[in-house]
């Protein structure tokens, strides 16, 4: 158990493979970057809460956690660092399933080349009020010169994640060459956010040169979409522009 001020995305959403990509989406996704309150609790920002892991057989993991929902909350300047607002709850859990995971007694060689994988499934949950980015409270869009201005309140903000690594090939369990695969999968209803799905995958050769272990290279993709009643808040938009100016 770990409580206190603390950043999710040390544990939570990881990827193993992900990690040798410098862009930003590669560590913490754009998903949660721009669905969570203010990003969520991660780099820079951290939040106060509580996590719980621990091992239910010696291949299945549960993380599961309560945090304040918005980390800079009332308080958008954070200059301290800290911020004990408690404006909402997030609530995040997460089972994580290991094959082929070598102990520590094993020694390189030991077992015939069982490749290594690491899959884990995932569901957030903040409790707080979420406007629609298209709607009123009254039903019209927010782009109407008659909308009220005041958008549709959602209560409550989700959403479902899977992640896989898995070793694909190494030719000697002896040597550090390998080539292992990742994926990322994230969605959350498009009715209170700016992403409602979003996905990266990629490839990543390890000591492609002899002698150079510590070497990595890889590609890898990212794919955003946008949700829909973003999008039609822009196509309103659009009409209502079109329309004044004709």
């Amino acid at each position: 158990m770990k409580v206190g001020q603390q950043s999710i995305d040390q544990e939570f959403i990881t990827s193993q493979y992900s990690a040798t990509f410098t862009n930003t989406m590669f560590g913490w996704p754009a998903l949660p970057s721009y669905d969570m309150s203010s990003g969520g609790p991660a780099y820079p920002l951290s939040a106060l809460g509580v996590r719980v892991r621990g091992d239910i057989t010696s291949s299945i993991t549960a993380l599961a956690g309560v945090f304040d929902g918005d980390p800079l909350g009332n308080n958008p300047d954070n200059l301290h660092g800290t911020n004990f607002n408690l404006n909402g709850t997030l609530w995040i859990g997460e089972v994580q399933y290991a094959i082929n995971q070598p102990s520590e007694e094993d020694k390189p060689g030991a077992k015939d080349n069982k490749l290594p994988g690491t899959y884990k499934l995932s569901v957030w949950y903040n409790n707080k009020r979420f406007d629609n980015p298209r709607f009123d409270n009254t039903g019209l869009s927010l782009a109407d010169l008659t909308s009220s201005g005041v958008a549709q309140s959602h209560h409550g903000n989700y959403s479902f994640y899977a992640v896989a690594d898995q070793m694909i090939w190494r030719p000697d369990p002896n040597e550090a060459r390998s080539v292992g695969v990742f994926a990322r999968l994230m969605g959350a209803p498009g009715d209170r956010n700016l992403v409602s799905f979003a996905a990266n995958a990629g490839v990543v050769v390890k000591a492609p040169f002899k002698g150079r272990d510590n070497d990595s290279v890889g590609l890898a993709v990212i794919y955003i979409k946008v949700g829909n009643h973003v999008h039609d808040a822009d196509l309103d938009s659009r009409a209502i522009l079109i329309r004044l100016m004709a």
